[in-house]
């Protein structure tokens, strides 16, 4: 007996200890909670800790907390704090709160209304978020920022008083709101934010924004692309992120004094953009702000913006005049695609910069009053003054001789880079590919620098001291008819002229001692060909589907001619194999139906499975 009501007190302890609770809830507060009445109390004075979903004090009895009450003292509520109260039907908040947490009051499913007293200026993500019986909000005139999803999925929510001096309203603030469902199509406004544009967009739409605008949110037009024009008041202040993405018929903006600051990818593949004028007074602007903008042809950055970073011209292909005023002190941002943008001036303002990721210049210049960085002896470069280290080179650097070290990738973001010291150029004028400098050429697994115009390139000129065809460097260039191979090359790699059918002729120097597999492979428009001497070994598929070739002369240093070398060379009417040849692998010669005769020497001593099938 005594064992079984031991047992029933041991049960019960739980339950007791769980009845009414208190503790620590931020470094000066406290909370407790009333079983009885269900009333969940915090008190003390600073800011509320930040939670997640379930490591509140209160977790294991938030559903039967039915009222909150925060008493004055308390600066902010924390994030998730009464999250997932799902009873909670009565909050109480006291003059002095300024902040409400992210999610703070997020699936409270049975709070019906609220007061948000005078003082809270900011109320964070998701705050309210699917609080399905609440009816109506008022918020107080200190409020002015309302960030992303606050009144989310509020099902009920249909009135909403907003203060004047709201400048921020993050994206989908009111979302799955009858408040937002019953605004008209068009421009919706939230006091004085450009809020979001409801419904579909008119062609060839044309926007005036209401005197009196302080700020465009996030994601307000974003791929709109039937709007074409809008006219900024001078009260605007701020472009949110992503304001105006992937608005392709948009041509031209206008902003005015006034503006501060345009948002991460504000402007980004707004790609029918010509200009943008910035004004003196913008301060930030955020990354990729107009990245893939490929109509942009020229850009001034004012001195009031500190920092350029990340992508904010990447893609910027028609850009070819970009200043950065002086005021700027950082500039590290990348380059890629701006293909036309050749030239780079460093201000005097400039203490920090680079690495590139990507560029293009030709000319580098820094302003001789920079005491950080030099571009000494016009030497198109930037290079640290106190150290003599050259930081960022370009195709056209002269290193001059007071530098006494060169930094580790200086020359590794060169955008028209094709090598660690070879370089591309492309004239549209004429379609003619160059490469230049030295050593060997990159090997492309899949596409090279130049594949978004490889139907473009009608001859391609290989200078001096380059030595090496990176693999896969020309496939697919299917107009090219002209190509020169200098003496100093000595391979030409696998699949490096692939597919172009355009090709008729090409001359391999006698320096060329490996020729790759498929390298010319399906260049159906060439009818001859040379290989040196200095070449021991035909590799597979090296001239596959070749089929105006109509002769072939293989040099005595040549030992084995791979499997399908010559597959498919219809025209192909006389080839001549030297005695030095031992191996003639398989398919060699499938399909050269007009090789009517051919003398094996009798140094081969092994021919592959149908070598010469479909040979008459």
């Amino acid at each position: 007996m005594k064992k079984l009501l031991l047992l029933h007190i041991l049960m019960l302890l739980p339950l007791i200890a769980s009845a009414d609770d208190s503790g620590s809830c931020g470094e000066n507060l406290t909370y407790s909670y009333v079983e009885a009445t269900h009333t969940l109390t915090i008190s003390g004075t600073g800011e509320m800790a930040d939670y997640i979903d379930k490591d509140r004090p209160w977790s294991d009895y938030q559903t039967e907390i039915t009222t909150v009450i925060i008493n004055e003292g308390v600066t902010s509520i924390g994030g998730y704090a009464f999250g997932k109260c799902s009873n909670l039907t009565t909050v109480t908040i006291p003059e002095g709160v300024t902040t409400i947490g992210y999610c703070a009051f997020s699936d409270c499913k049975s709070l019906q209304s609220l007061v948000i007293p005078e003082g809270v200026t900011t109320i964070y993500k998701g705050a309210f978020d699917s609080c399905k019986a609440l009816t109506s909000i008022d918020l107080p005139s200190s409020v002015s920022h309302i960030s992303y999803s606050v009144f989310w999925g509020c099902s009920n929510l249909s009135t909403i008083t907003f203060p004047d001096n709201v400048t921020f309203v993050g994206s989908e603030a009111f979302y799955g709101t009858p408040w937002y469902d019953n605004q008209p199509d068009g421009l919706v406004y939230v006091g004085k934010v450009a809020y979001c544009y409801k419904g579909t967009m008119p062609s060839n739409t044309s926007i005036t924004l209401k005197e009196g605008t302080v700020c465009i949110s996030d994601y307000c037009f974003s791929k709109l692309e039937n709007l074409e024009s809008i006219t900024i008041p001078a009260s605007l202040t701020s472009i949110g992120a992503s304001a105006f993405e992937d608005c392709s018929g948009l041509v031209s903006i206008s902003i005015p004094e006034g503006m501060t600051t345009i948002g991460v990818a504000a402007f980004a593949g707004c790609s029918s953009l010509l200009s943008i004028d910035l004004p003196t007074s913008l301060t930030t602007i955020g990354y990729g702000a107009f990245s893939y903008c490929s109509s942009l042809q020229s850009i001034v950055i004012p001195g009031g913006v500190e920092s350029i970073v990340g992508k904010t011209f990447t893609g910027c292909t028609s850009l070819s005049s970009l200043t950065f005023s002086d005021g700027i002190k950082n500039i590290n941002t990348e380059f890629y695609g701006c293909t036309k943008l050749k030239t780079l001036f460093i201000p005097k303002s400039v203490i920090s910069i680079g690495p590139f990721e990507e560029y293009f210049f030709e000319t580098i210049i820094v302003d001789e009053e920079n005491p950080i960085y030099d571009s000494r002896d016009n030497c198109n470069a930037i290079i640290e003054t106190a150290s003599n280290t050259l930081l960022i080179g370009c195709v056209s650097t002269t290193i001059p001789s007071s530098v006494t070290s060169v930094a580790s990738g200086a020359f590794s973001g060169i955008g028209t880079r094709c090598g660690e010291s070879a370089f591309y150029s492309f004239d549209e004028s004429n379609g003619i590919l160059t490469i230049s400098g030295r050593g060997d050429m990159y090997n492309y697994n899949s596409n090279s620098p130049w594949y978004s115009y490889q139907k473009d390139i009608l001859k391609i000129i290989i200078g001096e001291g380059v030595t090496t065809i990176g693999s896969r460097a020309f496939s697919g260039c299917s107009n090219l008819t002209s190509v020169s191979i200098p003496e100093g090359v000595t391979t030409i790699g696998s699949s490096a002229f692939k597919g172009c059918s355009g090709l008729t002729s090409v001359n391999i120097p006698n320096s060329v001692i490996s020729i790759g597999g498929s390298a010319f492979k399906g260049c159906s428009g060439l009818t001859s060909v040379n290989i040196p001497d200095s070449v021991t070994r035909i590799e597979p598929n090296t001239f596959e589907g070749c089929s105006s070739i109509t002769n072939i002369n293989i040099p005595n240093s040549v030992t084995s001619i791979g499997d399908r070398s010559f597959y498919g060379c219809s025209s192909l009417s006389n080839i001549n194999i030297p005695n030095s040849v031992t191996i003639i692998w398989d398919e060699v010669f499938n399909g050269c139906c007009k090789l009517t005769s051919i003398t094996i020497p009798s140094s081969v001593t092994n021919i592959g499975y149908g070598a010469f099938y479909g040979c008459i």
